[in-house]
């Protein structure tokens, strides 16, 4: 399994999970937790010997936590830096010099170069729903 693809599972597994609400404001030890619970999830797949695709799954739940938390901690360390660069949301024009009105997300390129893409809250919110939208149909709501 390549990167890209591993990639995309986390991002299905996220998509699959965004009903659950947003875990920006999750305490870092919360998470810490939740993974380690997902590692534990991880050895029971691997010692059942269970299928391949759950293996792969369960993988993905840890590497969403670790992404997690490194979102987190590095949100932290820009805040800490105090005022920066210019963080401009890649659907509209809202800018800010603080990442916290943003949802950071990475983009792997074909070459392999890694992008921070920013999305204010406003335009979060319009995507979900837009996958809402996608899934249930427009007069489920």
């Amino acid at each position: 399994m390549n990167i890209n693809d591993f990639n995309a599972r986390m991002a299905k597994k996220l998509e699959l999970n965004s009903h659950k609400g947003s875990w920006l404001e999750i305490p870092a030890e919360s998470l810490l937790a939740s993974l380690m619970g997902e590692v534990g999830e991880l050895q029971a797949a691997l010692s059942d010997r269970r299928d391949e695709e759950h293996i792969i799954d369960e993988c993905g739940d840890v590497a969403n936590f670790a992404y997690m938390i490194a979102t987190i901690a590095g949100d932290h360390v820009e805040a800490s830096q105090g005022a920066g660069e210019l963080l401009r949301c890649v659907e509209c024009d809202f800018t800010s010099r603080s990442p916290k009105p943003f949802i950071r997300t990475m983009k792997t390129h074909p070459n392999g170069h890694v992008e921070t893409i920013r999305y204010c809250m406003e335009c979060v919110s319009k995507k979900l729903c837009r996958i809402r939208d996608r899934h249930y149909g427009k007069n489920n709501k």
